[in-house]
C-alpha cells in the first residue's frame, strides 16, 4: 500500500482512539503520521524498511514517559482488526511497521520520533551520483531535509529530551551544511540571520529552546 492511503487509515484510527478516550494511542499514531508526511508515493513496506535502520536514540526511558511500546501496541491492535476484517494488505503493512519498531520498544516515543525524523531526512539527502540530474535531485532532498529538521525541532515543543535528540542529529549531519542557519532563520519568520559558524547557529537554536521552555513554565 502507498503511504498516502495508509496515512488516511492512520488518521481515521487516531480519531477513533481519541473519541474513545485513549489519548496516548492517538498521540502515538499522530507521531507516526508525521514521520510518513511527504512520503506519499513510497510504499509502507519500503518506509518500514527505512525505519528499521534508524539508529537507537541516546536517551533512555524514564518514568511516566510514553514509549515506542505504546505505538507498537496501537499498531498491533490495528493489525489484528485488519486481519479479522480480511484486509490483508493493510494487515501486512501494520505488521511491517511493528516489526521495524520492535527493537526500540523501550525508547521514549517523542525522542525516538524526533530522532527518526532527522535520520530519515539525512538518509534522503545523501548524494547518490554526480550527474546533473542527480545534483538537482540532491538539492531537492537537501531542502526536504532542512524542512524535516525544522519540523523535528518544532515538534519537540518544550520536551528537552526530544529537542536534544533532534539537535544532536542535526549537529552530526555533515551533508547539509546550511541546515542550522535555515532552521533558525525559519524560526524567526523567514528573517535571515548570518552566523560566523554553524556552531554559533546551533547555540542560537539551543538558546531559543531554553527561552521557549522558560516562557512555558511561567505561563503554565
Amino acid at each position: 500500500m502507498k503511504v498516502a492511503a495508509f496515512r488516511a487509515i492512520l488518521a481515521a484510527a487516531e480519531g477513533l482512539y481519541r473519541d474513545g478516550g485513549n489519548e496516548q494511542a492517538a498521540q502515538a499514531l499522530s507521531l507516526l503520521a508525521r514521520l510518513l508526511a511527504a512520503r506519499d508515493t513510497m510504499t509502507v513496506a519500503a518506509f518500514a524498511a527505512l525505519l528499521s535502520n534508524v539508529p537507537a536514540a541516546d536517551s533512555g526511558a524514564t518514568a511516566d514517559v510514553p514509549t515506542v511500546a505504546q505505538l507498537k501496541g496501537a499498531l498491533d491492535s490495528l493489525q489484528s482488526f485488519c486481519q479479522a476484517a480480511g484486509a490483508k494488505t493493510a494487515e501486512k503493512d501494520f505488521k511491517a511497521l511493528t516489526d521495524a519498531l520492535g527493537a526500540r520498544a523501550a525508547q521514549p516515543l517523542e525522542a525516538f520520533s524526533a530522532h527518526a525524523q532527522v535520520w530519515l531526512s539525512e538518509a534522503a539527502a545523501k548524494p547518490k551520483g554526480r550527474s546533473k540530474a542527480t545534483a538537482t535531485k540532491g538539492a531537492t532532498s537537501n531542502e526536504e531535509a532542512i524542512a524535516s529538521y525544522l519540523a523535528a525541532l518544532r515538534n519537540a515543543g518544550i520536551d528537552r529530551a526530544a529537542f536534544e535528540a533532534a539537535l544532536a542529529t542535526l549537529k552530526a549531519d555533515k551533508s547539509v551544511k546550511s541546515a542550522a542557519v535555515a532552521v533558525f532563520s525559519s524560526r524567526k519568520a523567514d528573517t535571515e540571520t548570518k552566523y560566523k559558524s554553524i556552531a554559533a547557529a546551533h547555540a542560537d537554536i539551543a538558546s531559543a529552546f531554553t527561552q521557549r521552555a522558560r516562557f512555558a513554565s511561567k505561563v503554565g
